[in-house]
């Protein structure tokens, strides 16, 4: 089975107007009805009569308002679907501009203007690799919801009519009926390099304006077949190299996001690159989900796929094995490079005479030069290993390898491997002390991805090669010492520090809530249930607290003591559990603190609340932790945050005056105003998708996402915190209190409070703390640099890496696998 189609794969919903027309409806039959019997019953009408006044006054009436409603709900849908397509072909302008700049920039990077004289050309690949030219024909021309067949002549007769070189490959595209395309070849063969290139052509060829689809290059590795289809992939995938492609846009009933949008209208064209670098059973698995979406009526217009030669056909296996190829796609078979084109660029069109005695074996296609440097990856190789770089100092210039070295390897294997080992010595030839350090770090990475059959690096996965349990530990012990210290330093402020009531009754709870939830079965993927129930559990447990006060059990000095404990015992139990492990748990959790309240002041206090503070932070990162960057960067809104702060401000000051007197009711007002100002006024600005994506980009977004939810989390909460602290403690101290205690007892919840819940908050929102803390951990194990991006960006310069969107990649696998290779042996 399939998922369902994009924009619909979280089901639909009942929209606001549907709700409105039934609750209408009903209304309007039942008042309807109700006169209609009320008239029979006046008048005496009968059965026969009654039945046919309520017809007539009762159904009438509420039939006559669906009509009108679906006369309007028709005409909006209209009107609504016309605007939904200028939007989508405007987004796709958009996207399009940003897709052509990104890989413009990597194009320079990969030096692919150098690679003008490596012509690269293909043939129609084994027949066995591909469907019948009949049955693609067949298929494109009455396939569901494909368009009528284009004019006599553009399609080719038949499979060799696809046959081309170079920059032809959009033309040939074109001539394949159902304009779906398998591009094969052996390792180094230039793949990835003729999808770039395609890529930036067909966006070159495309007219501005005119929401044509927009083709996407991505790694098909980062796809999990077993448990997504290619749609609900793209989305994910898309979103993180657009954040903008995430946001919803109306779309009659069902509002989806823009780049659910665009799949549904055929205005992407995806470039999938690297079928091979994934184990056997999921490329089938790809293959059966390509094939899945070919009885889509919105099925991809184009769609193209690489993958090694060997790979695609112990892939597709044959009919007697039991596996197809892809049904709807032709494929092609990239060739050896020519000889002259090889001896033109190695030899700077024949003006470095250092080649001559190498060129001259190059053109015995048998011997070991003519087999090794016939493709793309290892002329290419050769060329920044023997021939001068830019920027190589001018003391370098005699220093320069000579290429007649190559002729003493006995054969291609041999000379394939010494250019990849000697690849990386020449990539930091002006900065020689850097290169045995930067193969080791880079061999670490290499040996990593290797190990997990992964073509792309993603700087928020590198938590795999942390232990699992390193970013909660942390998080836990840094959320239980600031508890800690601030329940010893303030041993009497009210709030969590109180006490081991608060540490004793947030243990209670969290085994309790684990329980429940272990026992349930129930999943967790948001806090918001767990935290609900928590939060009535926890009102009624501290309020219960009180209660046994007045019969003289516990330690509790007020009806309302409880009540702080029971409200951040059922935020930090029920966070992590579902709706009723969070109730049970903050139920009697905040009973028990309740009763233990002001019991081992100090040091006891600290010890316990921390060590429970510190688990609660643990497992809230453990299990909520944000596993992909944020799509979103929260922007503040001067106006909606200073009229917000306003607002609460003068309600805090306005209490803490009634309470207290003018100048406690003042200090509050604007301590709390200033605080809540800056959370009450963030908010998510619309993302543009002229954004070019980079992994840089995509880091700092999560970084920034970081940054400011945490505060707003920190600000809102210790704010609270601080009111909630200051209050109560007036309420549980005989005679006036001075301003510095109610500042200082407010100030001891509001800090631990704001501080934990902000550390926790941003854990949820964002990968860069777990990042940062993972990319320490590998660092004082000399495994990477402190500053790890900084160190891949070199790299990325150096021509060693490349970018994919978000995504680092080795400029080759068989690099990567090289480096790993030689990184295993000394681990």
């Amino acid at each position: 089975m399939i998922n369902p189609r994009p924009g619909t794969r979280r089901g639909m919903r009942r929209t606001p107007r549907l709700r409105r027309i039934r609750r209408t409806f009903l209304a309007i039959f039942v008042v309807s009805s109700g006169v209609a019997v009320f008239v029979a019953y006046k008048y005496q009408l009968g059965v026969p009569g009654t039945i046919i006044s309520i017809m007539m006054g009762g159904g009438a009436p509420a039939a006559a308002y669906l009509g009108w409603e679906g006369f309007v709900l028709t005409f909006r849908q209209d009107v609504e679907s016309r605007a939904e397509s200028k939007a989508v072909a405007a987004d796709a302008d958009e996207l399009a501009q940003s897709v052509k700049t990104q890989w413009s920039d990597e194009a320079i990077v990969r030096q692919f203007s150098d690679y003008s004289q490596l012509m690269v050309t293909w043939t129609a690949a084994d027949q066995a690799l591909s469907v019948g030219w009949q049955d693609l024909v067949r298929l494109a021309s009455g396939g569901p919801g494909r368009p009528a067949p284009p004019p006599a002549g553009t399609w080719a007769g038949d499979p060799d009519g696809l046959t081309g070189f170079d920059r032809e490959l959009p033309a040939v595209l074109r001539r394949v009926p159902t304009g779906w395309l398998v591009v094969l070849g052996s390792p180094g063969a230039g793949k990835t390099m003729l999808m770039l290139r395609l890529v930036l052509d067909l966006l070159a060829n495309r007219e501005q304006g005119s929401g044509q689809p927009v083709p996407v290059l991505v790694p098909v590795t980062a796809w999990d077949p077993e448990q997504d289809s290619l749609y609900s992939w793209l989305e994910d995938r898309l979103t993180i190299d657009h954040p903008g492609l995430a946001e919803y846009v109306p779309a009659g009933h069902a509002p989806r996001s823009r780049i659910a949008a665009l799949l549904s209208q055929g205005k992407i064209i995806p470039v999938l690159d690297g079928l091979d670098e994934m184990p056997p059973v999921a490329r089938r698995k790809v293959i059966a989900r390509l094939n899945d979406v070919l009885a889509l009526p919105d099925c991809p217009p184009q769609l193209l796929l690489t993958c090694r030669t060997d790979e695609y056909r112990d892939t597709v296996g044959g009919y007697s094995r039991g596996w197809t190829p892809l049904r709807g796609a032709a494929a092609i078979e990239l060739q050896p490079l020519d000889a002259d084109h090889v001896e033109a660029y190695l030899t700077d069109n024949g003006r470095d005479p250092r080649w001559a005695s190498v060129v001259k074996e190059l053109r015995e296609s048998a011997g070991a030069l003519g087999q090794a440097l016939r493709t793309p990856l290892y002329v290419s190789l050769a060329a920044a290993i023997y021939n001068p770089h830019p920027d190589d100092p001018a003391e370098l210039g005699d220093n320069i390898p000579d290429p007649r070295e190559l002729r003493v390897y006995p054969d291609a294997r041999a000379i394939e491997d010494h250019l990849l080992d000697r690849f990386l010595p020449a990539a930091y030839r002006a900065d020689p002390e850097r290169a045995e350090q930067a193969e080791g770090r880079l061999g670490f990475l290499a040996d990593h991805m290797s190990r997990n059959k992964e073509t792309s690096l993603q700087w928020w996965t590198l938590h795999r090669l942390a232990p699992s349990g390193l970013v909660p530990a942390v998080a836990g012990v840094a959320g239980g010492i600031v508890i800690f210290l601030a329940t010893v330093v303030t041993s009497r402020h009210v709030g969590v520090g109180i006490g081991i009531g608060g540490g004793i009754g947030l243990l209670v709870a969290l085994a309790i809530a684990q329980a429940v939830r272990r026992a349930t079965g129930a999943t967790v993927s948001r806090p918001g249930p767990g935290m609900a129930g928590g939060l009535i559990g926890g009102v009624i447990g501290g309020l219960l607290a009180g209660v046994a006060a007045k019969a003289n059990i516990g330690h509790d000095p007020s009806m309302l003591s409880g009540l702080p404990e029971g409200l951040g015992i059922g935020i930090g139990a029920g966070a992590t559990t579902s709706w009723a492990g969070g109730f049970a748990g903050a139920l009697a959790g905040a009973f028990v603190a309740g009763l233990l309240e002001g019991v081992g002041l100090g040091l006891p206090a600290g010890i316990v609340d921390g060590l429970a503070v510190g688990l609660a932070v643990a497992l809230a990162v453990r299990y909520l932790g944000r596993r992909t960057p944020a799509r979103w960067s929260p922007e503040w809104s001067p106006w909606a945050g200073i009229t917000g702060g306003a607002v609460v401000g003068l309600a805090t000051g306005v209490v803490g005056w009634a309470e207290v007197g003018p100048v406690a009711g003042v200090v509050a007002g604007l301590v709390v105003g200033a605080a809540v100002s800056w959370p009450v006024g963030l908010g998510h600005t619309e993302q543009k998708l002229s954004t070019v994506p980079s992994p840089g980009q995509a880091l700092q977004r999560d970084a920034r996402a970081f940054r400011r939810a945490a505060l707003a989390a920190a600000l809102a909460v210790g704010a609270a915190g601080f009111l909630a602290g200051g209050l109560t403690w007036i309420s549980e101290v005989r005679g006036t209190p001075s301003l510095h205690e109610i500042a200082s007892n407010g100030l001891g919840a509001g800090l631990s409070y704001g501080l934990v819940i902000g550390l926790t908050y941003g854990f949820y929102h964002a990968v860069f703390p777990g990042f940062l803390i993972v990319t320490w951990w590998l660092a004082v194990r000399g495994r990477t640099p402190w500053r790890l991006t900084r160190f891949l960006d070199d790299a990325y310069r150096r021509s060693i890496l490349r970018q994919a969107g978000a995504d680092y990649q080795f400029r080759h696998e068989s690099l990567r696998d090289h480096l790993a290779g030689k990184y295993r042996p000394a681990s």
